[in-house]
């Protein structure tokens, strides 16, 4: 699964000031050239003791319920997908917000109006998972 969700998750839309983002990325960077191989690979990706912590208690962990089945993974992968995407548009909003208070003159903030518009589009495309 790591491989397609690799395809569908920008980089930019993890909050690179957070500890499980940034370890998601490594993963899914590690995913997205084929050579995830769990538990293996958390070696490459684990720069240090409490990233190696938290990916091998992951893996030691049984799995819910709800990932039973297909239709409960691809659930499950599809909200936290969908809380990544909505987290990201609103640090971009907030961002393009802060930009519009400081902009100098009116063809910046013109700008800036058209990257809101072009965000509030966007975010109609929640991505998702349709198989794995």
């Amino acid at each position: 699964m790591a491989p397609k969700l690799a395809e569908i998750l920008e980089p930019a839309w993890l909050d690179e000031h957070d500890f499980h983002s940034n370890l998601l990325n490594r993963v899914l960077a590690e995913a997205h050239e084929g050579a995830w191989e769990p538990p293996v690979s958390i070696e490459h990706v684990a720069h240090d003791d409490e990233s190696r912590r938290c990916l091998y208690g992951l893996l030691a962990r049984p799995l819910p319920s709800a990932m039973q089945t297909k239709e409960g993974v691809l659930s499950m992968v599809n909200g936290a997908l969908k809380a990544i995407f909505n987290k990201y548009v609103a640090r971009e909003k907030i961002a393009l917000r802060e930009a519009l208070k400081n902009a100098r003159n009116q063809e910046e903030e013109i700008k800036i109006q058209q990257k809101q518009q072009k965000l509030l589009n966007f975010q109609r495309k929640v991505p998702y998972l349709t198989d794995f």
